[in-house]
């Protein structure tokens, strides 16, 4: 009996070992615009958000101090920096989390204050002359395959422009990323924590000129705003293929699409779910100002509000269904 009292404790001791060295191992990695450390703390960043990501294992955070930070690196070959590449892409990995909104001297998340300007963290698509769009990244946000716990916090995506030919793709993580869908951020078969963001002024040719979720995904979105993109379907948001994201604490507004859906356009089999989302002023030069649904897609409101939206042909204010 002795002995397998003191086995059990050796062995939960063990356990305890293995946890606490587990615990103990998880990273957090700083970065600030224009440093080149080695992003270890605040005070030698790494410029790098990419490389960050990509060094960060699972559980690992990032802390992103105020500034604009553009991808440079392509989303479908990460072997070496391309900076004004319409197939650069900030890429997402799994169980990680991405914090923005630091000034870059703070010991702990919860210090950091969002509400300041100077600490904007934005993530710019704007790769080549400013005053063009047409050199601007296809996507600046990717999240392909399972994302885990991995979360984007704090930021602000802008200036993506998903121009490419419909049907054309880049491979990442072995999953093809239409350029044509999702100028800011794109979800493909991955369903990341989407908090504190703010998505404005990105563009795509067909789906979704803020975000396009695809195959199955269905992100958390939370305390965002999604404003001013445009696209032919899906101004703010466009869901398709059993992808139900969930929104709590949402703005869609003054996005606009020429055929349906001007805030949020639902097709097969889509079933979002939102929790006090305004949508107003978006505009669809044919069906659905606000929302559309279509092939057997539906949603489920609480305390939310669609008001002031317009449509050309119908579903203006309210939403269209077919």
């Amino acid at each position: 009996m002795k002995k397998l009292i003191l086995f059990r404790l050796t062995f939960m001791a063990f356990l305890l070992m293995i946890l606490n060295s587990t615990l103990f191992a998880l990273t957090t990695r700083y970065v600030k615009a224009g440093a080149s450390g080695n992003g270890a703390s605040w005070s030698t960043p790494s410029g790098d958000l990419q490389a960050m990501i990509n060094a960060s294992a699972s559980g690992d955070q990032i802390w992103v101090a105020g500034g604009t930070y553009k991808p440079i690196y392509r989303a479908d070959n990460m072997d070496g920096s391309n900076p004004n590449h319409v197939f650069n892409a900030f890429v997402l990995k799994k169980d990680v989390k991405i914090y923005g909104g630091f000034a870059g001297t703070e010991n702990t998340l919860a210090a950091r204050n969002l509400s300041l300007t100077a600490n904007a963290s934005i993530l710019s698509g704007n790769l080549g002359d400013p005053a063009l769009n047409t050199d601007n990244a296809y996507h600046v946000v990717i999240s392909a395959g399972d994302a885990g716990t991995g979360e984007l916090n704090g930021f602000t995506i802008k200036d993506g422009n998903a121009s490419g030919a419909d049907g054309s793709a880049i491979q990442v993580h072995g999953i093809n990323i239409y350029l044509a869908y999702g100028g800011g951020m794109v979800n493909y078969s991955s369903s990341p924590v989407i908090n504190n963001v703010t998505i404005s002024g990105n563009m795509a040719g067909v789906y979704g000129g803020g975000m396009f979720n695809f195959t199955s995904s269905s992100p958390v979105i939370k305390n965002a705003i999604i404003s001013g993109n445009s696209a032919k379907y899906g101004g703010g948001i466009d869901n398709q293929s059993n992808s139900s994201p969930v929104l709590t604490n949402v703005t869609i507004s003054g996005n606009q699409v020429t055929q349906y859906g001007g805030g949020i356009e639902n097709s097969v089999s889509c079933s979002p779910f939102l929790t006090n989302v305004t949508i107003s002023g978006n505009s669809s030069n044919y069906k659905g100002g606000a929302m559309s649904f279509t092939n057997s897609s539906s949603s489920i409101l609480v305390n939310s509000l669609l008001s002031g939206n317009t449509a050309g042909n119908s579903g203006g204010e309210a939403v269209y269904i077919d």
